[in-house]
């Protein structure tokens, strides 16, 4: 059994767009899922979230954006049934929901809603894939890209600046030792749901194309922001500025 845990948080705009949402994957669940396996996956999950980085002043909850809602239990973990749906087809409603409240930011100040620091999971044997071969498994004629079936990604954020580093020729990057921190927080976590679940189940890469969830070997991070577009705040004001006072007449065709 496969499970998708989606972690869902709003901003405090209450817009249905405006949320960040971070999907996480499990594998080796035992079928039917204990009640035991079931809790150890929301545990370790937000732990990620809540678990004071060493030698940092709180968790990764501290570092967001004041954006995201702080109203007791808007956010959640949606717990999802996999089974049968490894092809992406629609898996349907979550079969469980635990609702969280983030810790406060540590500054009231938030960057732009779309920055957001990766963390690329890579899947045990991805560096033994091509990163393209010819078509075919697809309906397409497009080339196949294997090792992107081996790869996973989480956007993390929205963020407030304490998130950043020393700036490198004038260009903001992340703080070096908050991407080391959470590297290691991913590994230790994954390596605690694995001993505290009954079927030993493990934070996966999902293939959609290979219809399958594989274990994951390494967590990589960049030293550079990345980008969710989707998280931007709308735009409620346009304002215009007429340039002439008087009306240009159109010259004639």
């Amino acid at each position: 059994m496969a499970v998708l845990a989606s972690v869902v948080m709003p901003f405090q705009s209450g817009m249905p767009k405006d949320v960040a949402v971070n999907n996480w994957v499990i594998g080796g669940v035992g079928a039917g899922m204990a009640t035991g396996d079931r809790d150890a996956i929301i545990t370790r999950i937000r732990n990620f979230y809540t678990t004071t980085l060493p030698a940092h002043a709180g968790s990764l909850e501290f570092y967001l954006s004041p954006a995201i809602s702080r109203v007791a239990d808007a956010c959640e973990i949606k717990l999802y049934d996999l089974t049968g749906h490894l092809d992406g087809s629609p898996h349907g409603s979550p079969f469980f929901e635990s609702p969280f409240t983030p810790d406060a930011a540590g500054l009231n100040d938030p960057m732009p809603e779309e920055v957001a620091v990766c963390l690329t999971l890579e899947a045990a044997g991805r560096e033994f894939q091509l990163v393209e071969t010819a078509d075919g498994v697809d309906a397409n004629a497009l080339v196949d890209r294997p090792r992107q079936r081996y790869t996973g990604r989480l956007y993390l954020g929205p963020f407030n600046p304490n998130i950043k580093g020393a700036a490198t020729q004038g260009m903001a990057r992340p703080s070096s030792t908050i991407l080391t921190a959470l590297r290691n927080l991913y590994r230790d976590q994954a390596e605690l749901l694995f001993t505290d679940t009954e079927a030993r189940a493990w934070f996966g890469v999902w293939s959609r194309v290979n219809e399958n969830v594989r274990s994951i070997a390494n967590v990589v991070t960049d030293d550079a922001f990345d980008t969710m577009r989707s998280r931007g705040a709308s735009a409620t004001v346009r304002t215009r500025t007429q340039v002439f006072v008087t009306t240009l007449v159109e010259p004639a065709a």
